[in-house]
């Protein structure tokens, strides 16, 4: 049986039966920015719902309006950053801790991707800042991105 068949994606790992997590949800929508921090208790047999071994224990909620955002998209990529980090910061307040993680749910209807692959030869030398920052690869068009990686933009 795969975790899949609960429900939870490959990345996601169970939570041990005998122990408590804290999980995080982050909603960005157009007009709201929402953030549900919940702590996963390890339930008795009898009393967890069938398949689950946690109940789920609210312990904090916060929410923004939203900005930077405009038909699910974002339009303004500080603007949408300044509420989705005042909306984790109110609910970590109310929840005194502070979170690692989050899962983000985000609808758009012009969702789109690209692929692009950069290679920098360093014949045999320590890797630098400058060659983590790609510079000529992140100043490169799309037309070009798309002539070095081989790929097609989704």
């Amino acid at each position: 049986m795969t975790v899949l068949r609960f429900g939870l994606t490959p990345k996601m790992k169970p939570v041990s039966p005998k122990r408590a997590a804290v999980v995080a949800g982050l909603d960005i929508g157009t007009s709201k920015v929402v953030c549900l921090i919940a702590r996963l208790e390890p339930q008795a047999p009898q009393d967890a719902l069938r398949r689950r071994s946690h109940g789920v224990r609210l312990l904090a909620f916060a929410h923004t309006a939203a900005s930077g955002m405009k038909a699910g998209s974002v339009v303004d990529l500080v603007e949408a950053e300044e509420m989705v980090r005042q909306a984790i910061d109110i609910a970590e307040s109310m929840a005194g801790v502070q979170l690692e993680s989050v899962v983000v749910s985000m609808s758009g209807g012009r969702l789109g991707s690209e692929r692009f692959i950069a290679n920098i030869d360093l014949a045999g030398r320590a890797v630098t800042e400058a060659d983590r920052s790609c510079t000529p690869c992140r100043s490169a068009t799309p037309l070009m991105r798309l002539q070095v990686s081989g790929s097609r933009a989704a």
